[in-house]
């Protein structure tokens, strides 16, 4: 099967489901490049999210944060009460008399200034953008047996797993040199070779509803033990993926997103229903 230039292999058989319903994951590398043969699945409770980290640096800065405790009892109100108690009480004091209890009243009445009010400006409230978080992809895929449960659930599932998995871990660091000198590497490429032996995971394509991400992360697959079951294989699985963008993404690669030839499938397809309404 082909689809949106790139060879997929692995699909059971949908009926009518449209193919912007059934999602495309194909082996990439960190550039985006198609590695190899990949897989369709339909999918169930899928969602992605868009994380943005936005702070308010300033907030330590008003005085509320200075002086907690002084500022919370003129802005309630009960430093004033407090001071009103005082001058009524320094007002039956023969020994300070009069200008005591004036003294009290007048700083009562600077401390009612206070009262419903709150340090907060645009300046000191002003938000600053601290950067966004990889953009992460979590949903159910279905992989389901209608002629062959080998062929249209085990090796898509298997595929999948691949994909998550490291390509290749080395059982140590010689095995890594050995394969080195066999390929006629030089002595710094063996020295590189011996720090990092193993091979990482591939990178995967995503697309889905005219919307390709890439390269992408698998970060978490799940498996159900209680699938049903025949002698051919497993008829039926409803596998719960995690996967998560490379790196943070900005608003080129938003717009790359549907700049692909099943994005612009879908778009010239809406703009074409779009014309007959006109």
């Amino acid at each position: 099967m082909e689809r949106a230039g790139a060879s997929v292999s692995m699909s059971s058989q949908w009926g009518s489901l449209h193919p912007d319903l059934i999602a495309q994951f194909i082996p990439c590398n960190a550039s985006g490049e198609v590695l190899g043969a990949g897989f369709l699945a339909p999918i169930k409770e899928g969602s992605v999210e868009h994380s943005f980290n936005w702070t308010s640096p300033f907030e330590e800065m008003r005085p509320e944060s200075k002086s907690a405790g002084l500022l919370a009892g003129l802005q309630s109100g009960v430093i004033p009460q407090v001071l009103d108690s005082a001058a009524t009480l320094l007002k039956d004091v023969a020994v300070v008399g009069d200008a005591a209890e004036a003294t009290a009243k007048q700083a009562s009445d600077l401390a009612k200034l206070a009262m419903g009010r709150t340090g907060i400006t645009k300046i000191n409230s002003r938000q600053v953008f601290n950067g966004n978080a990889p953009i992460k992809i979590t949903a159910s895929l279905l992989f389901r047996a209608y002629q062959d449960p080998r062929s249209e659930v085990t090796e898509p599932f298997t595929k999948l797993l691949s994909m998550a998995y490291p390509a290749e871990i080395a059982a140590d660091n010689l095995q890594a040199i050995e394969q080195g000198k066999a390929q006629g590497l030089s002595q710094l490429q063996l020295a590189l070779l011996a720090m990092l032996p193993s091979q990482s995971p591939n990178f995967v394509s995503f697309t889905y509803k005219g919307e390709t991400y890439k390269p992408l992360v698998i970060e978490s697959v799940s498996k159900p033990l209680d699938a049903p079951y025949s002698m051919m294989g497993e008829l039926f699985l409803e596998v719960p993926i995690t996967l998560a963008t490379l790196t943070s993404w900005d608003g080129r690669d938003i717009t790359a997103m549907r700049n692909n030839s099943m994005g612009q499938l879908v778009d010239s397809a809406i703009a074409g229903m779009q014309s007959l309404f006109k």
